[in-house]
């Protein structure tokens, strides 16, 4: 279909100043503003704000233009349309980003009993295929999302690699800190190369790691490594951690309140969604670490180390304990 058959109506946010000037804002405090003018004068954007108020096929709107008026009208129109602020009238944002996401296919690796919660917030999104690797109390008719290809087979170095073949991105959701499978998933994307991202729930936090893109940011090992030099108590942290690589933490598991679990995840899906979808990092080697119970949010910068044991391994003479 051509521009001019296309029936368009304006977005919220297009506010008139003048017929001569508009101003393009997305919300109270959005940082983004534009100012279109027309220091020629013609009234032109006065004549587009008031016909693509409502839905309006664009050849009837240059119908009603005079001759040497249609060629600035309809560069203007098109100028609208390509910063998305003039849209089709059945435009709808979340079939746009399912648009891009229907040729994604998405692994998911998760450690936990809040399956549900995740594939719930996931469901409005149309992936090509996801493909779940599961550990914990879940049904698979409780699961709500199209396309799911299921992965059952013990976690081994060769099953791992065969999981994540096929996928353009990976997803690691652990409802316990577990660093072994956090490095061993980072030692098979770094090879495969797959970009992926990962959380895990610890105490009263989350911790979002940054986004993995193997040869453009850091890996997970430097971001443990920088996280672990950090800490006040560090003798206590890595007799807990001991304890989790050799199994020896028994016990009840604790409990994630739900809009707690829901916040993290959440989180996580915009920082991955947003990459999908642009293609850009906007944390590009910086991770988030939400506290529940200070309700305080920190970021935390990831250095890339020059001699990484992991991304380097065959320069390295040195590896990190779970390498």
């Amino acid at each position: 279909m051509g521009f001019e058959k296309k029936k368009l109506v304006l977005r919220k946010g297009v506010i008139k100043c003048s017929n001569n000037e508009i101003l393009i804002r997305q919300g109270i405090r959005d940082k983004k503003s534009k100012i279109i003018r027309d220091d020629a004068k013609t009234n032109i954007i006065g004549r587009v704000y008031a016909t693509f108020r409502v839905p309006t096929l664009v050849e009837d709107f240059l119908s009603q233009l005079k001759p040497e008026e249609k060629k600035d009208a309809l560069d203007f129109l098109q100028l609208l349309y390509s910063m998305g602020w003039l849209v089709d009238e059945n435009f709808n944002t979340l079939e746009e980003v399912n648009s891009f996401l229907k040729e994604i296919k998405l692994g998911i690796i998760y450690r936990g009993s809040n399956l549900k919660k995740i594939l719930d917030s996931l469901g409005e999104f149309n992936f090509k295929e996801v493909s779940l690797w599961i550990e914990g109390k879940t049904k698979k008719d409780e699961l709500t999302i199209n396309n799911v290809r299921f992965f059952n087979e013990e976690l081994t170095e060769n099953s791992l690699k065969k999981f994540i073949d096929p996928l353009d991105f990976l997803v690691v959701i652990l409802d316990e800190f577990s660093p072994n499978l956090l490095h061993s998933v980072n030692e098979q994307c770094l090879k495969r190369p797959l970009k992926w991202i990962g959380c895990y729930f610890n105490g009263s936090e989350v911790v979002i790691t940054p986004l993995f893109v193997p040869g453009e940011t850091v890996c997970y090992n430097e971001t443990e490594i920088q996280l672990e030099s950090v800490l006040s108590h560090r003798t206590e942290y890595f007799v807990y951690k001991e304890s989790i690589k050799n199994g020896n933490l028994e016990g009840k598991d604790s409990y994630i309140l739900s809009y707690n679990f829901l916040i993290g995840i959440n989180l996580l899906l915009n920082i991955m969604i947003n990459f999908l979808l642009t293609n850009k990092l906007l944390l590009k080697d910086r991770g988030v670490v939400i506290n529940f119970d200070d309700l305080v949010i920190d970021y935390y910068d990831v250095l890339r180390l020059p001699k990484c044991p992991a991304c380097n391994s065959e320069s390295c003479d040195y590896t990190h304990v779970f390498l």
